[in-house]
């Protein structure tokens, strides 16, 4: 008598290499733009012209961009912030993502405490030199050629201690 073995199989399926596809317009009624632009980065150019335009047009806070130019205000504002948003996709980041690690970079600063291997360490102090190396020039003969070099002897040494702030 045979023993029938069977041995039961499962199908996996891994994907390796996973692909994002961002959509981009080639051309805006049918008129050739040139160059390819992010869908991405024509949604921030256009929320932030919406941003602008609503800050610029509500009464005490307008004074505070009235001083802006009308074409940097309208034009180069939303197109620095669709540039500069639009190419942190590449990171694979979000501009969230960004704006958190941008104020906690300096939020940290404030605090005076750096980071090391996960852990918080205090922020390195000033130095301040203490005494001050001397040094003469060895033999005074002439020199025979221009080429020559001098030598120089040193006395003394720095020393330095350090001031907490």
């Amino acid at each position: 008598m045979e023993q029938e073995t069977t041995q039961q199989t499962t199908k996996m399926y891994v994907i390796t290499n996973l692909t994002k596809i961002n959509r981009k317009l080639y051309s805006i009624l049918k008129i050739n733009i040139g160059r390819a632009i992010p869908l991405r980065s024509l949604l921030y150019f256009f929320t932030a012209l919406v941003l602008v335009f609503i800050v610029r047009h509500i009464p005490f806070v307008n004074y505070l961009v009235t001083w802006i130019p009308f074409t940097i205000a309208y034009i180069g504002i939303p197109i620095l912030t669709a540039y500069l948003l639009g190419g942190i996709a590449g990171e694979d980041r979000t501009p969230l993502a960004l704006f958190r690690s941008f104020f906690s970079y300096y939020r940290r600063q404030q605090r005076n405490t750096n980071y090391f291997r996960g852990k918080e360490v205090p922020k390195p102090v000033v130095y301040q030199f203490k005494g001050m190396p001397t040094y003469q020039v060895k033999g005074k003969s002439k020199p025979k050629s221009k080429e020559s070099k001098k030598d120089y002897k040193l006395k003394g040494f720095p020393t330095f201690e350090s001031i907490k702030k």
